[in-house]
């Protein structure tokens, strides 16, 4: 017959395994859980649109890197003696100074403002921290569904157009600055694309709602 001590030491080994395989399995299912919500994180981030995004970033980044490369030519404009009225951006010296001040800007807005990667990598995070899996699948699941994707346009269209407000009135961005030309007309183009687009499914939604009785009055009411 075992002694007492035995049968409390195999009790006692029973108990550990017992709790070291509770442990694993709640780690399983904790890996588990978190792997699913980022794939909802994922799916939620990728059915969205970050061309707006991409556009203002474009500008943003080019007008602040002009507005560095003359702010730094006027101060040694300032050393070198020299008043705005003979060292200025119409001066040919000023230009080619600019020029090679600005040479890797372009080829920096190419490979990352131009790459969406950025933005999906700012919408991932703040989609983690805000939502639970459950909730990041379910939003992802409707934005597939064909009424899910015309919401999606209009939220994504007013939240652009709302930074773009936001940016021009605070002097972020500003229109009219000499060397931002390309990607401010690239930037209008894609608002007015966007526009059209917007204004084409709020049409849509306007009749799908209409053709019910509950949308009958909605439209009717607009």
């Amino acid at each position: 017959m075992p002694s007492p001590n035995r049968l409390s030491h195999a009790r006692a080994g029973l108990l550990l395994i017992a709790f070291i395989m509770a442990c694993m399995a709640a780690a399983a299912s904790a890996d588990d859980e978190r792997a699913l919500k980022q794939d909802a994180v994922k799916r939620l981030t990728d059915s969205n649109d970050p061309t707006l995004s991409v556009y203002i970033g474009r500008v943003y980044v080019k007008q602040a890197a002009l507005q560095a490369a003359r702010e730094v030519l006027a101060e040694r404009g300032r050393a070198a003696g020299l008043g705005p009225q003979t060292w200025n951006l119409a001066v040919s010296e000023w230009q080619g100074a600019e020029r090679e001040l600005m040479q890797d800007v372009d080829g920096l807005i190419r490979s990352e403002i131009a790459n969406p990667q950025w933005v999906r990598a700012a919408w991932s995070d703040l989609v983690d921290r805000r939502f639970k899996g459950e909730e990041a699948d379910e939003i992802a699941v409707h934005f597939q569904s064909e009424g899910g994707q015309l919401q999606r346009r209009v939220i994504e269209w007013f939240v652009g157009e709302l930074t773009l407000q936001t940016y021009t009135f605070t002097d972020r961005l500003r229109y009219g600055v000499p060397g931002s030309e390309a990607e401010m007309r690239d930037l209008q183009v894609v608002t007015y694309e966007r526009k059209f687009e917007v204004s084409t499914t709020s049409r849509r939604i306007r009749m799908r709602c209409a053709s019910r009785a509950a949308g009958r009055a909605w439209s009717i009411s607009r």
